[in-house]
């Protein structure tokens, strides 16, 4: 699996919260990249023949509190041009391997770690 996360962020704490759980998706076997060319804010799922794409990011807050709508369709020209955007995207962006993760700084470990415990609610 890959993820490509923004590594410009309008929201401070989202980012950092974002980036506290980079090791344990690493850990698990997902490639992240940050992309780096501008603010990416899409939101787009391809799973399996499928495609989720909508405003809503992918969890709890945004579907049962912000009532944000998302559409889930099923077509390969969907499929084959938003992978084919992805791709484009993948080269404007930088892969984070867990030595990245584990360089950095104590301060930026604990500012990470406070974000985190606020994620569910930002």
């Amino acid at each position: 699996m890959k993820i490509i996360l923004p590594r410009k962020n309008d929201i401070r704490l989202v980012r950092l919260a974002s980036r506290s759980y980079y090791q344990s998706l690493l850990e698990s076997g997902v490639l992240i990249f940050e992309y780096t060319k501008s603010m990416l804010h899409s939101k787009v799922t391809i799973v399996d023949g499928y495609v989720f794409i909508g405003s809503s990011n992918i969890d709890s807050r945004s579907f049962r509190l912000n009532f944000e709508l998302g559409c889930l369709v099923k077509s390969e020209i969907a499929i084959k041009g938003l992978t084919q955007i992805f791709a484009e995207d993948l080269l404007n962006s930088v892969n984070i391997k867990k030595a990245d993760i584990q360089n950095i700084s104590k301060w930026t470990q604990i500012k990470d770690s406070f974000a985190h415990l606020l994620s569910p609610l930002i």
